[in-house]
């Protein structure tokens, strides 16, 4: 889950400073490096104007995924908030913080983690948070066209650390290990990958029924009027009418359509998102739509691929 919790007095919230286009290189993944405080305790520690040490752009933990600086609402453009310790890290990557266990033990003079009470739980707490923040980076790649299994698109804290361009901090690999979790900083990137795939299908599915709450009411209702006209005219009167319809932008089959908009109707038709009131199986290039409403289908499916990440080029 991913819920919006925007910083208002950060004052890194509040600089105006974005990484924008090909500066944006990726995401970082730290761990808090303290037991047993929330995601939204931290929010609220954080937003606030004497806290200077550093910008987060959201904080994870087993409840949801919280973003705290604008990073889903442009493509291409983030809020730059300094979460790396070194200029490359704050100017080219954005960060997000995963809370950790209560049962994590950390000695007050070193830092060092040195215990945990309840193994379980932990494990618990660990696995909940990393699934919130599998979708979060899954998210963050689709929206922004970034491939997870590409060198530095994802990184750990760690990670960034030994490549130089981050402090020299061992989260969040140190929880997971401590722990004998089984969580690597390479499987999740495959998770990522493969969340991506499960909402490149969901997003399918969104567009199509997007495009059928809208088309279906007028689709409905044209088809009444073909059958009553049929009732009432001849064969010929029929097509004299449809002729008049598709000189008026009426859209009859594919071929009726600008050949700009064919590809994508193609695709609307194939999946079923419209039908034009025949089986596929009879006439599968059958539409029956005002072109106003054609152009409407294929805005909302456009609309969706764009939120989704991909591009909106008329392929499947």
């Amino acid at each position: 889950m991913i819920q919006e919790r925007l910083f208002t007095r950060n004052p890194y919230a509040t600089d105006g400073r974005f990484i924008v286009g090909a500066d944006l290189d990726g995401f970082l993944l730290h761990s808090v490096g303290c037991a047993g405080s929330s995601a939204l305790s931290f929010i609220e520690r954080w937003d606030n104007e004497a806290f200077t040490g550093a910008g987060i752009s959201g904080f994870i933990d087993p409840s949801a995924a919280y973003v705290t600086a604008p990073c889903l609402k442009n493509r291409g453009k983030v809020k730059r908030m300094p979460h790396g310790g070194r200029p490359y890290a704050n100017n080219h990557y954005i960060g997000f913080e995963m809370c950790e266990p209560a049962q994590m033990v950390y000695d007050k003079e070193t830092y060092r983690l040195v215990g945990c009470t309840d193994r379980t739980a932990a494990l618990a707490f660990v696995r909940a948070t990393y699934q919130n923040a599998v979708e979060l980076f899954a998210r963050l790649c689709l929206f922004h066209g970034k491939d997870p299994m590409a060198d530095g698109v994802i990184l750990s804290h760690y990670e960034a650390g030994r490549r130089g361009i981050a402090t020299g901090h061992i989260d969040p690999e140190h929880v997971w290990n401590y722990l004998q979790s089984g969580l690597t900083m390479a499987g999740f990137r495959q998770d990522v990958k493969n969340k991506m795939e499960e909402l490149r299908k969901l997003n399918k599915a969104e567009t199509q029924a997007l495009i059928q709450a809208a088309v279906k009411p007028i689709q409905e209702e044209l088809n009444a009027l073909k059958k009553s006209v049929a009732q009432h005219v001849t064969e010929a009167e029929a097509k004299k009418i449809y002729l008049e319809l598709e000189r008026e932008g009426f859209v009859t089959e594919i071929s009726d359509a600008p050949k700009w908009a064919q590809p994508e109707l193609r695709i609307l038709l194939d999946t079923g998102a419209i039908n034009g009131g025949t089986e596929a199986g009879q006439n599968p290039n059958d539409v029956n739509l005002p072109l106003d409403s054609v152009k409407v289908a294929l805005i909302c499916k456009r609309y969706v691929e764009i939120m989704s990440g991909k591009p909106p080029n008329g392929t499947p």
